[in-house]
């Protein structure tokens, strides 16, 4: 303790490598896997509140958004202003994102319909990759969220999932050059403005004519989450030492009110059935309880019972191989289906049957999808990834690591 009886103030958490980090990816994954899986037909009051359930997962993503704005930002402002910093800020971001999502994108917007047009069975389903493949630039270009609100509808299965990821790019392409003029200060009050701006946009859209699909797959209606992230990375790095000791404090008081405005919004349906207070609302709230966790993972102690769930083994394994099992879900899903499944796309049979069904197919998928995102990591990912070397990342003077930016 210093000499006020404050326990010494701990440095900002590392914008890298953080185990606990990977526990909290390992828990959006899960839960994006737990809505991505789900194949049930409810019969019944049981099933629905099952489905009901497994629709909430689809929030993991705002996790995902959270979690990213708090590294990225983290990493921009620790680097910035130093040489070659932001060039350096690019081409990682490149070697990590790039060679997996434009192999997806070879293996089913190119290889795919080629393949499928062999078989005169799989004929139909070749002209409609075909079709998807005409929108590719879309998608090369990380804008399928675009594309998606343009024809009010997701991609195919196995693209629909690119959204997210073209909300994230888009945000951090304009962010890196932002953070050239903005100091730490000007950064929170930013930070600050867009999530306000959040739930706003989102707003006007739905008074506009827009859709709730236009509100949630533009990147202005999702400033929110992703600035909640950057705020916590910018307020973690405040010389302020009293500043940074409330923020647990806060996160509990965040996580609480949260917590209570979900559980009300969903009592109408309304977070699950995109009502307009559910998508303006809802996702704020959905993001504050994910920047309460995201708190509570980096500033409580090692030996706190909640760090000691989110960096369990488990969690950090699947947040370690996260992007991958992201990126390739839905094409194992379509797969693992198809085994166990040919003739019922949804699980229609009533009672214990239909949730054993259910449960055999989540388990039999999960280990499929952890077998292929393992090999896809190690044998493609991870030598684009060991080409970092090259732009290593530049490093702060070590007398200047806690000063304000």
């Amino acid at each position: 303790m210093d000499r006020r009886g404050h326990e010494p103030l701990r440095e900002p958490p590392p914008a890298g490598h953080v185990p606990a980090l990977d526990g909290l990816r390992g828990l959006a994954i899960l839960l994006v896997l737990a809505h991505h899986f789900n194949i049930l037909n409810p019969a019944g009051p049981a099933e629905r509140s099952l489905i009901l359930l497994f629709d909430l997962g689809k929030h993991g993503v705002d996790l995902f958004f959270v979690l990213s704005g708090f590294l990225i930002t983290g990493i921009l402002l620790d680097t910035r202003g130093r040489p070659g910093w932001l060039g350096s800020f690019f081409a990682r971001r490149a070697l990590r994102i790039v060679p997996l999502y434009y192999a997806l994108l070879v293996a089913l917007l190119l290889v795919q319909p080629l393949w499928l047009a062999r078989d005169p069975a799989t004929l139909s389903a070749s002209m409609r990759w075909s079709a998807e493949a005409a929108d590719g630039p879309w998608y090369w270009l990380f804008a399928s969220n675009i594309l998606f609100a343009i024809r009010e509808g997701f991609g195919l299965q196995g693209l629909d999932v690119t959204w997210s990821l073209a909300i994230e790019e888009q945000f951090y392409l304009a962010w890196a050059f932002l953070v050239l003029f903005l100091d730490r200060r000007a950064m929170i009050v930013a930070c600050a403005a867009l999530i306000a701006a959040g739930p706003l946009v989102r707003l006007v859209i739905g008074l506009t004519g827009g859709s709730w699909l236009d509100a949630y797959l533009l990147t202005p209606g999702r400033l929110d989450a992703l600035a909640m992230g950057s705020l916590l990375a910018a307020l973690y790095r405040s010389p302020d030492g009293a500043m940074r000791r409330r923020l647990p404090h806060l996160a509990g008081w965040v996580a609480a009110v949260a917590v209570s405005g979900l559980l009300f919004i969903q009592l109408g349906r309304g977070l699950n059935g995109f009502t307009l207070p559910g998508v303006v609302i809802g996702l704020t709230l959905v993001g504050a309880l994910s920047a309460a966790l995201l708190a509570a993972t980096v500033e409580l102690p090692p030996t706190s019972r909640w760090h000691g769930i989110i960096a369990h083994p488990v969690l950090r394994f699947f947040g370690r191989y996260s992007y991958g099992m992201y990126l390739l879900h839905m094409p194992v899903r379509n797969v693992v289906r198809g085994w166990l499944f040919p003739h019922t796309p949804h699980l229609t049979t009533a009672g214990a049957l239909l949730f054993g069904q259910q449960a055999l197919f989540a388990l039999v998928a999960t280990v499929v999808l952890c077998l292929v995102a393992v090999l896809v990591y190690h044998a493609w990912e991870r030598p684009f990834l060991s080409l970092k070397r090259f732009v290593p990342r530049p490093q702060a003077p070590a007398d200047v690591s806690n000063s304000p930016s």
